[in-house]
């Protein structure tokens, strides 16, 4: 997220609008695969099978940049 914003800020003319979705789609399966990675941490946690909040947090504190990637990268596709 932060080097799209730098691309878009730095070289508006050279950048193509294609290489920017192209780069967003690429943010948004990266944060899909650490979605769904912190899903199955977040069902070990709910059956008891994570024994420490230790993982759990740290699956929160990952995930939060990555929500506002996602949110660009969805809106860029539109």
């Amino acid at each position: 997220m932060i080097i799209t914003a730098i691309l878009m800020k730095v070289l508006p003319d050279l950048i193509n609008e294609n290489i920017i979705a192209i780069f967003s789609i690429l943010v948004l399966f990266l944060g899909l695969y650490i979605l769904t990675d912190g899903f199955l941490i977040f069902i070990k946690y709910a059956f008891g099978k994570v024994k420490s909040k230790k993982e759990f947090v740290e699956f929160f504190i990952k995930i939060s940049p990555l929500l506002l990637s996602l949110i660009v990268a969805i809106l860029k596709l539109f």
